[in-house]
């Protein structure tokens, strides 16, 4: 009965997800937010997206960039992301342009990103957050 108990206290929290982070971009020439966000789902399960709204986990109608961390940036009407692995939107309802670039071709030393002009999200070290106390 208590292993029974353990199970579902664990699919409680693996189901669960945070907004953890999260960048928002007005793009003034389209007139459209744009939110990068990091979820995480328990304590080992992490995703990036790119969506038009701040809230909702909409993997169809969301950019997603998968787990780790994400370094982009951003430009009048334009977002520049580093990735090499990710899935476009099924419906693109983006105004804004999102430009991917394979972040193993951009020959660029990663570690000291800041000198690029670029931003990371999540901006935190990786590891067990947690959500904040209201």
């Amino acid at each position: 009965m208590k292993t029974l108990y353990f199970v579902l206290l664990c699919m409680i929290v693996i189901s669960c997800s945070n907004i953890v982070d999260i960048a928002e971009f007005a793009n003034p020439v389209n007139k459209e937010v744009v939110y990068i966000k990091y979820i995480n789902w328990g304590w080992n399960e992490s995703k990036v997206l790119i969506s038009l709204n701040n809230e909702d986990i909409d993997t169809e109608n969301d950019y997603d960039f998968g787990e780790g961390s994400l370094l982009y940036k951003t430009s009048n009407d334009t977002i520049y992301v580093y990735a090499h692995n990710y899935s476009v939107p099924k419906i693109n309802k983006f105004k804004t342009h999102i430009i991917v670039i394979n972040d193993l071709d951009a020959r660029i030393d990663f570690r000291y990103y800041k000198d690029y002009g670029l931003k990371r999200i999540p901006k935190k070290k990786k590891g067990i957050q947690m959500p904040p106390i209201n």
